[in-house]
């Protein structure tokens, strides 16, 4: 997909938890009708964290058959490799936990990773529960 387009739903700073909620892009564009990504900041010691990513879709009615589309297949192995995906980080909790609560994960991506990310836009807010964010990636 040429851009992903989310609105942050869950900022929880005493669980360091943050839900976003696509809105349109990725697997939205073949087939899925709902698409919720979830990161967990879990503290494992004063200067090390793990960043536990959880991804939820559902597929629409239509590409629920027994034999689904090739790309919904492509998508599910993908969504299965990465479900409750954990990275272990040298870096204490707080630290983490600052970088993904707002926009500051998705600066760092625009500015180290443009060979991978192209624009970053933020449609509407100011990094709290409601913003709009769309990210368009190098053709």
């Amino acid at each position: 997909n040429s851009s992903y387009t989310e609105k942050f739903t869950v900022i929880d700073d005493q669980r360091r938890v943050k839900e976003t909620k696509g809105l349109e892009g990725d697997c939205l564009a073949i087939g899925c009708s709902v698409q919720i990504l979830e990161y967990e900041i879990i503290e494992k010691s004063q200067n090390s964290s793990i960043i536990k990513s959880t991804i939820s879709y559902a597929v629409k009615e239509e590409f629920q058959a027994k034999d689904p589309k090739p790309s919904i297949q492509v998508v599910e192995a993908i969504v299965q490799i990465s479900k409750n995906n954990e990275l272990e980080v040298n870096a204490p909790a707080c630290e983490v936990w600052e970088l993904y609560r707002n926009l500051g994960l998705f600066e760092l991506a625009a500015n180290e990773l443009k060979n991978v990310v192209q624009s970053l836009q933020v449609l509407n807010g100011d990094g709290g529960v409601g913003t709009v964010v769309k990210t368009t990636f190098v053709p």
